[in-house]
């Protein structure tokens, strides 16, 4: 869901300045997740584009660009512009335009697609895509929100089921904290049966983020959202990429700590470090003052600008 946020900010931003948007999915959820645009249900199998400009955003792998490089030709082939969004192995030539909307991408990566596509590349966090629910959020002094509650939640579908496990593990912290689960909208959900001390669950809502002492969540969009929100976040990666992501924000960025991945994290090493940040408020300051100007919101409108420039 990471993704669609990302591109229905876009979306609203580009239909600002008069163009048609459709959406295309394999996912029923996405239809009312990006309501009102219209979207198309695809199998993958066929592909019919007759709008000047088709803008992807798969985030698929190394191994999958020979296949797609055969699509976009085709499209090529009749004058469709294309847009290529968070997709780091595109090869020349297969993208008008190519988008890296995150901080994390490594810097030989960048210098690669760099001398591939030239000016055609778009990188950094000026092209970070928040929604426009977030931007409308203003940060809050951490003064204000230092001793408030540590939020853990795995962004809006979580697919590697990760929340489970923090519920587990943040019962052996050493510190008496109010403690918020939020649920995606579209992640299973397991609320408790008995409400247990300290903890609660609740449906997925960012104005918890923006009041939390500390976040912990799964590497995606949610860290942006932080980001931009000043909030002190610790990640967690479940697959090889993701992992590898959070590390380069890690020693990029001082407003993010990485934990290790879910799939070999302890409870143990869990608690011990959620413990160690919940008693170090002065590292979660350093946190909060580092994620300072980092992001300005207005990525969505800068990707567009340049889109509709094409």
């Amino acid at each position: 869901m990471g993704h669609a946020s990302r591109m229905y900010a876009l979306a609203r931003v580009l239909a600002s300045y008069g163009v048609h948007i459709t959406f295309e999915t394999v996912t029923p959820a996405l239809c009312t997740f990006v309501a009102p645009f219209p979207t198309r249900m695809v199998t993958g199998r066929t592909l019919v584009i007759k709008d000047p400009v088709y803008i992807s955003d798969y985030g698929h792998r190394p191994e999958d660009e020979s296949g797609y490089a055969n699509i976009y030709n085709r499209l090529r082939e009749h004058g469709i512009l294309i847009v290529r969004i968070d997709e780091p192995y595109a090869d020349r030539g297969t993208a008008d335009l190519l988008v890296l909307p995150n901080m994390h991408t490594p810097s030989y990566t960048i210098d690669h697609l760099a001398t591939a596509f030239s000016d055609r590349l778009l990188a950094g966090p000026e092209y970070v895509m928040l929604p426009q629910e977030v931007t409308a959020l203003a940060p809050i002094p951490y003064a204000e929100h230092v001793a408030g509650p540590i939020v853990f939640c795995a962004g809006g579908s979580d697919p590697g089921g990760v929340l489970k496990h923090m519920e587990a593990w943040s019962g052996s912290l050493l510190c008496d904290v109010r403690k918020i689960f939020l649920h995606g909208e579209y992640a299973e959900r397991a609320y408790p049966a008995v409400p247990r001390h300290n903890i609660v669950h609740i449906p997925f809502e960012r104005q918890a983020l923006r009041t939390a002492a500390l976040v912990v969540t799964t590497f995606g969009q949610l860290v942006y959202e932080c980001l931009w929100l000043h909030t002190p976040v610790l990640v967690i990666g479940h697959t090889e990429q993701h992992c590898a992501a959070a590390q380069e924000l890690d020693w990029q960025e001082g407003g993010i700590a990485y934990l290790g991945d879910s799939r070999r994290l302890t409870g143990a090493d869990f608690a011990a470090t959620l413990t160690t940040y919940w008693h170090r408020q002065d590292i979660r300051q350093s946190m909060h003052e580092a994620t300072m100007g980092l992001l300005d919101g207005h990525g969505a409108e800068r990707v567009a600008e340049r889109i509709l420039s094409l």
